[in-house]
């Protein structure tokens, strides 16, 4: 239980922030250009001076192993090879090729993984992770737009271009700076760190404000057939993480369930073998408040409108979408139509695939509060373990 309890300490606040700028998107209190402006800022801005801080103040005592780092980074690159090799076989299509293998390797480690290893482990922790890091993210930068180009049949990859974009990265060039400063020993006044410290803390808050604001549950529907291959590599992270650390992680499956049909649900369940795990689904409640809504999102060089249509009957929402795609080349837009279907599940069909699926100990509570869900909320959300 007490295991539990830090897990959600940990994890909750992150949610609230992601909720936060779900909500103010959807009511209209921020628009997507300025979302698109405050990413970049937090990219280019926040980043930086977040990795720079916690190189900068860590203690030398608590700096990683370079065995560490270098075990880092040479498993990420015998996964990459792993993936390229195998995603190619289940994957027919070529340029889809290299985005799916990023989605599987690459990970929200700076905004999700930096800021919960200081949730749980305090700021001792930090120099390590920011430490690890930098190895990440060169590795990231460099690989991704190789990976990317293997399956480009437009053009060959441009190494010159590769090597560029490594350096002008500002999260590597926070971490370079922080590194130049530690190791001379250069002092910062007290003066410029606090605001450097203010724009630190406030990184991750700020991000996944704008992650919620961007989030649009209905894009990874035309993309189905890959998500099965893609969670299921995902999970095999699971035992790697289990043989190096002698622990298993937290797994937080967020509105999966909704997007997969029974046999995939029980495909993904069937292989959680430990851990605990957090599952997010909608109510049907929720779904069934969105029959006849008409939604609107658009970008500079895309436009789209969908309108959702709920039925009772099969508990299923079907949202009919108008896709309009600027072409770059001819300057004229293109139209195209989509059909998407998302499933709502009640509490016991859930719980009993769960069950199904060999996991005890289910709890389940109600939208970001400890205690039973009650009527009208519109998420619930399911703990639960399953033991070897």
């Amino acid at each position: 239980m007490e295991s539990f309890l830090v897990a959600v300490n940990a994890v909750v606040p992150f949610l609230c922030y992601i909720t936060f700028g779900y909500v103010m998107k959807i009511k209209g209190v921020v628009k997507e250009d300025f979302l698109q402006q405050l990413n970049k800022m937090v990219f280019k801005v926040f980043y930086p001076f977040m990795t720079f801080y916690n190189i900068y103040k860590a203690d030398a005592s608590s700096l990683p192993r370079p065995v560490m780092l270098i075990f880092c980074g040479v498993s990420i690159l015998v996964l990459e090879v792993i993936l390229v090799l195998t995603v190619p076989r289940l994957v027919k299509e070529n340029p889809r090729r290299g985005v799916i293998i990023q989605a599987i390797y690459r990970s929200n480690f700076v905004l999700f993984g930096l800021p919960l290893t200081v949730s749980v482990f305090g700021d001792v922790a930090s120099s390590v992770a920011a430490m690890v890091v930098t190895v990440v993210i060169t590795i990231y930068n460099t690989t991704s737009v190789v990976i990317l180009e293997m399956f480009n049949s437009e053009g060959k990859t441009d190494v010159k271009t590769i090597l560029v974009n490594v350096v002008k990265n500002p999260l590597l060039q926070g971490a370079m700076v922080g590194l130049v400063f530690f190791f001379l020993g250069i002092h910062v006044p007290k003066s410029l760190l606090t605001p450097i410290a203010a724009f630190a803390d406030a990184t991750s808050p700020v991000a996944l404000f704008v992650l919620g604001g961007t989030l649009h549950f209905n894009a990874i529907r035309g993309n189905l057939k890959y998500l099965v291959p893609a969670l299921s590599l995902k999970l095999s992270e699971i035992e790697l993480v289990k043989r190096t650390v002698k622990d298993y992680p937290v797994l937080l499956l967020d509105d999966v369930l909704s997007e997969l049909d029974s046999k995939r649900q029980a495909f993904v369940l069937n292989r959680i073998r430990g851990g605990q795990v957090f599952i997010t689904c909608c109510e049907e409640e929720k779904l069934e408040g969105l029959d006849g809504q008409v939604f609107l999102d658009e970008t500079e060089d895309a436009y789209c409108v969908w309108r959702a249509e709920y039925s009772r009957r099969g508990r299923i929402c079907s949202y009919f979408m108008d896709i309009f795609q600027l072409d770059e080349r001819t300057g004229q837009w293109e139209r195209g139509e989509e059909l998407h279907r998302e499933r709502a599940y009640t509490t016991e069909e859930l719980t009993a695939m769960l069950r199904q699926a060999g996991f005890s100990q289910i709890r389940i509570f109600g939208e970001l509060k400890m205690r039973p869900p009650v009527d009208g909320e519109q998420r619930v959300f399911f703990t639960a373990r399953k033991d070897k």
